[in-house]
């Protein structure tokens, strides 16, 4: 699977309920973040095929275009391992764009 940013992990470990808010920023990926802003982005979670944002994700994200913040929170011992994070990007225009994270590492 590739990814479409530089940090390549996040950890989240058990002895802290919460993580973030960690920064996303899409400026640089989208064609006119000036002319055409976000207006909402989604986020999920997946460890695997199994869908995790209700465990994994503290929240609704922030947005403040073109960057999004994320909260985490400990999903338990069931959900250690490497969850990946897809991003849906709508913009002003309609456009949408999907983007991909990995990893954000349960441990």
């Amino acid at each position: 699977m590739e990814f479409d940013f530089d940090v390549a992990r996040i950890e989240v470990r058990a002895g802290a309920s919460y993580w973030g808010p960690y920064n996303f920023n899409f400026k640089g990926r989208l064609p006119d973040p000036t002319g055409d802003p976000i207006m909402d982005v989604t986020v999920k979670s997946f460890l695997g095929d199994q869908d995790t944002t209700a465990e994994l994700i503290d929240g609704a994200p922030v947005l403040n275009s073109p960057a999004l913040q994320v909260r985490f929170k400990y999903p338990g011992d069931a959900r250690k391992g490497r969850h990946v994070l897809r991003f849906t990007v709508t913009l002003a225009g309609g456009g949408m764009n999907e983007f991909a994270f990995g990893y954000v590492e349960v441990r």
